[in-house]
């Protein structure tokens, strides 16, 4: 199916110009419902991972979902599920600066830490300027910020992005400049702990309530957000270690880091964002604009590897295709999430368990695939 699909595409490209098909995304749809119910769902039962959430969406919005398992606690695990997503939340957290950015609030080649209210003190700066810390720098990890992650607290909390900035009694989890900034992709959580701090610093309001504001509720979102209440809901599906044993229900310690709680259907939602399905439209899906999403999938930062980092999401080009990705790996999850900008689609895979990357790496892969040589 993959090869015919990739042979017939210039056939259908024409056909859908000339509107001599009536569903030209038909096909595609019907390979990949197929190949989850085949591939993925024998993947997932071989694997001993307790859940999983698949949602593909299409350019012109649809969605093939498919949810296999358990949510823990004998509940199946369903569409409404929801997911602590961990560093998922980065890119969502981008979205919502870049949008303050369309609208004057903040500027992406300042210094930031005057716009965020905060100064880093002088026996952090490592001999470095603090001015260069500007929030394209901080989006694309390229700061030569430390602190990869604040990690978790008690269930259902998390703390002040204030509180974290300050704290000094942790080395591990102390900001400080460790290289000079724009000198080169180094990923930090601790960044976009500061970008929370600006949000709550430029708006004059709490972190959460700007991001249902300004980017959920004007998407149709309403399971979703950073709430660390919505942590404790019925909903959310528990998280378990590599044997499947359950692990206690525990909140992220940064909220714009890795604080945001979703659906897959949602997390798809925001996903699509940068390149709005729906063909012929403007990128952003009027809540950011086709400016911003352009900033945010160009490549700002590299590292010696070769990873390549836009604003808030790892980006490379193959096949033609600018493909947008992040992960999300903690303990008691395993997330996958990337979008193909130029065929509009995004797929989402998300697992309740530590270490199932040997089940969500294969699956994002083979959809890829999929929709690479399906979409026209």
């Amino acid at each position: 199916m993959a090869r015919l699909l990739r042979w017939t595409r210039p056939l259908r490209r024409a056909a859908a110009r000339l509107g001599v098909l009536r569903d030209p995304l038909g096909p595609v749809t019907r390979a990949v419902a197929r190949w989850l119910d085949a591939e993925a769902r024998a993947a997932f039962e071989r694997s001993g991972v307790p859940g999983l959430a698949v949602v593909v969406r299409l350019p012109d919005g649809r969605e093939v979902a498919r949810h296999f398992g358990t949510a823990g606690g004998g509940a199946p695990l369903v569409p409404e599920t929801r997911f602590q997503v961990l560093s998922l939340t980065k890119p969502v957290t981008a979205m919502l600066a870049l949008a303050l950015v369309d609208d004057g609030l903040v500027t992406l080649d300042a210094p930031l830490l005057p716009a965020a209210g905060w100064t880093l003190p002088r026996h952090r700066t490592g001999g470095f300027d603090p001015d260069a810390i500007t929030l394209r720098r901080v989006l694309s990890h390229d700061a030569g910020l430390s602190v990869k992650g604040y990690g978790w607290t008690d269930a259902g909390t998390s703390r002040p992005a204030r509180e974290l900035l300050d704290l000094e009694s942790d080395p591990e989890r102390t900001l400080r400049l460790v290289a000079r900034p724009g000198s080169g992709l180094r990923y930090s959580g601790g960044g976009f702990t500061l970008v929370e701090q600006l949000v709550e610093h430029g708006t004059g309001a709490r972190f959460p309530e700007v991001a249902r504001r300004r980017l959920l509720a004007p998407l149709g979102i309403s399971a979703s957000g950073y709430e660390p209440s919505q942590g404790l809901s019925p909903s959310l599906s528990e998280r378990h270690d590599e044997a499947g044993r359950v692990l206690p229900r525990a909140g992220v310690a940064s909220t714009g880091s890795s604080g945001l709680v979703a659906t897959a259907s949602d997390l798809a939602r925001l996903w699509s964002v940068p390149s709005d399905g729906r063909r012929g439209a403007p990128a952003g899906a009027g809540v950011l604009s086709p400016n911003a999403c352009a900033a945010m999938l160009t490549p700002h930062a590299a590292d010696a590897a070769g990873a390549t980092c836009g604003l808030g999401v790892f980006v490379n080009e193959r096949r033609g295709e600018l493909r947008y990705a992040h992960v999300g790996h903690d303990p008691g999850w395993t997330h996958h999430a990337e979008g193909l900008r130029r065929r509009g689609a995004v797929t989402v895979v998300l697992a309740n368990r530590s270490g199932a990357e040997t089940l969500v790496d294969p699956i994002a892969r083979g959809l890829r695939a999929r929709l690479l040589d399906g979409l026209p």
